[in-house]
């Protein structure tokens, strides 16, 4: 079996997050990161048209996933909203 000059082979994936690396017969590529994103990739040059094939999908979660701190995540006084009042006063006459 052999792959047409006029054709292609790409590697879809339709949601990684957050990034991967792809190995592919001994090729690396790596997936540049975001959350869910799709990603094409051409493997017509690294695919073995006479037997078969190796694929590998090594999935790193984000960098940093975050965390809410113990005293809590509204901020330093707890509070979800703040009494807002106007910073100037004037007269009002009726």
């Amino acid at each position: 079996m052999s792959i047409s000059s006029n054709l292609y082979v790409d590697l879809n994936f339709r949601a990684i997050n957050y990034s991967a690396e792809v190995y592919l017969n001994g090729h690396k590529k790596v997936l540049p990161k975001g959350m869910f994103r799709r990603h094409s990739l051409d493997v017509t040059d690294i695919l073995h048209a006479d037997h078969q094939n190796l694929l590998a999908v090594l999935v790193h979660p984000p960098d940093h996933p975050g965390r809410i701190p113990p005293e809590g995540g509204q901020g330093g006084d707890h509070e979800v909203c703040i009494s807002l009042k106007p910073n100037y006063y004037f007269p009002l006459y009726i």
